[in-house]
């Protein structure tokens, strides 16, 4: 895909970071579950905490943009 434009370029590089993080939401419970101290636990419910938000302010930014985020070219 030809980026001609800022707005090419942003959304290319916001749907790569959403492809990153959308795993990370299936994984990091599993990763919790598996965990074999209360304080990697705790870090693997934080860290999934973030990556939640991180998950919900990329679709906002894809509706303000008036793109899908998996829309994936």
């Amino acid at each position: 895909m030809a980026l001609v434009a800022m707005h090419d370029l942003m959304t290319v590089e916001l749907k790569d970071w959403y492809r990153a993080e959308t795993p990370l939401l299936r994984a990091i419970p599993r990763m919790a579950d598996g965990a074999v101290t209360p304080r990697l636990r705790t870090a693997c419910e934080n860290h999934f905490e973030q990556t939640h938000e991180h998950d919900v302010r990329l679709k906002q930014i894809f509706e303000l943009l008036d793109e899908r985020a998996c829309d994936m070219k």
